[in-house]
């Protein structure tokens, strides 16, 4: 049985080919936790600051990533409204769901482009371009508890390769 997914598009014998799925697992986790607990703010001065990353490569990371939650939960709407009109979503054929959810993306990119656009005017009345990678407010440092966590994730990769090596 050939499984089909993410992995089958990364090229060659890679680290992510044979990493554990446990360890798969355990690093999944660490990044959501993180993502949960880390204001967008915060990340995108991180990343300026100290990845070296320009201002605006992290704001675009960041802004996609606050517009994620935005489009799903837009997509929720829009599929409750079809379904209000009488539209069944309850199919197992994967060309007749994908019949029924391409008209849903049309309402979503027509709200998409207008939240996008009103961002831009946003950040362009607030001075996006003059921005430079001194100007954040705040600097960043990793406290006891972040190092805590990053030690207790570290470890808990490492102990899952070690299974894994030992065939535990």
């Amino acid at each position: 049985i050939q499984m089909r997914g993410v992995m089958n598009y990364i090229p060659g014998n890679t680290l992510l080919h044979r990493l554990d799925p446990r360890t798969k697992l355990i690093f999944s986790l660490m990044v959501c936790v993180a993502s949960f607990v880390t204001r967008l703010t915060d990340l995108c001065n991180a990343l300026v600051v100290h990845w070296r990353l320009p201002y605006q490569y992290a704001f675009t990371i960041t802004t996609a990533l606050h517009f994620i939650p935005v489009f799903f939960n837009d997509m929720q709407v829009i599929s409750e409204a079809q379904t209000a009109r009488g539209v069944s979503f309850d199919t197992r054929n994967p060309f007749r769901k994908f019949a029924l959810m391409a008209p849903l993306s049309v309402p979503l990119l027509v709200s998409s482009v207008k939240k996008t656009e009103q961002a831009a005017i946003a950040v362009e009345l607030r001075g996006f371009n003059l921005r430079t990678r001194t100007s954040a407010y705040k600097v960043t440092r990793m406290g006891a508890i972040e190092a805590a966590a990053l030690l207790a994730g570290a470890a808990l990769i490492a102990l899952s390769v070690l299974m894994n090596g030992l065939g535990a």
